[in-house]
């Protein structure tokens, strides 16, 4: 009996290992990563072929039991395909969204260097509103 348990706690401690190895594997950065090989963003012809490309890669990753949502909201929201014009911008209220140079500006927004995605922007915190 005793060796029988002992078996049974080995068994789960090995299962809950190879179960944190697949969601290490699994974690958005990595499933980005894999997108992002795939799916150049700098060769995107449009944002409709990039988001073609980025479902067929997800839907693999999803297929071996990734979570893939967080990375596809990523994708969606990016610059990758989109005319030259669209920019990340954070807005006067600490958000970033794509938008062109011109509403960027007319928002009071500041344009956000080296990113592609508002998963890699980082927007200032407004100060407070009196």
């Amino acid at each position: 009996m005793r060796r029988y348990v002992l078996s049974v706690v080995a068994g789960i401690a090995m299962c809950a290992a190879a179960g944190t190895l697949h969601a290490q594997q699994c974690a958005v950065p990595d499933v980005r990563a894999a997108v992002d090989q795939a799916c150049p963003c700098a060769s995107a012809h449009n944002h409709g072929l990039y988001m073609k490309c980025v479902r067929a890669q997800l839907n693999k990753l999803r297929a071996s039991g990734c979570a893939v949502s967080a990375a596809m909201r990523c994708a969606e929201m990016s610059t990758c395909g989109r005319p030259k014009n669209r920019i990340l911008c954070c807005t006067s209220k600490g958000k970033p969204q794509v938008l062109s140079t011109a509403q960027c500006a007319s928002r009071g927004g500041t344009a956000i260097a080296n990113a592609v995605s508002i998963c890699d922007a980082t927007c200032p915190i407004p100060p407070p509103q009196p």
